[in-house]
């Protein structure tokens, strides 16, 4: 993803990933929800009350913001022909992505597994984890959302040691 930032698509693929953000919450991201001063967003409309939150922003996709916020439009993303990109569009072209990276399908869904499980792999406080993911309580987030690969199993293991 990194080496492919000049594709508008990967840039929001790694907003997900680093953020952990819902794609509607996301979507719904408006250019006022973005403080780049204190580096971080306000989820203003989520799913579950949990889900409104601030997120700080990672430096490694702070960036990503400042490259890609327009200034004078409402929503972060804005679709083609369209004050805001919708998900009807972004599905499709999320797909075709990692279609032509030669990256296995996923849902755009994953992103979020993928970013509670890299907190979770680098031993990040379960309380953070849950908060910024936007659940009530971390067993939701460890039994749904953690995947442990076989190299971080092995980390756990080698500590009997």
């Amino acid at each position: 993803m990194w080496e492919n930032l000049d594709s508008k698509y990967c840039y929001i693929i790694l907003i997900l990933i680093y953020t952990g953000m819902r794609i509607g919450e996301l979507l719904n991201l408006k250019n006022e929800d973005i403080d780049l001063h204190n580096s971080c967003l306000t989820i203003r409309e989520s799913k579950t009350d949990a889900g409104v939150r601030i997120i700080p922003i990672s430096s490694k996709i702070f960036n990503l913001f400042v490259t890609n916020m327009v200034k004078d439009q409402e929503y972060f993303l804005k679709g083609d022909t369209t004050n805001q990109l919708s998900y009807s569009t972004f599905k499709p072209r999320f797909q075709k992505l990692l279609k032509s990276l030669n990256i296995e399908p996923h849902t755009i869904h994953d992103t979020r597994h993928t970013f509670a499980t890299l907190l979770n792999n680098a031993n990040a406080n379960q309380s953070a984890i849950t908060k910024l993911i936007g659940h009530s309580d971390f067993s939701i987030t460890e039994n749904v959302y953690t995947h442990k690969d076989t190299e971080e199993l092995r980390k756990a293991i080698d500590l009997l040691c």
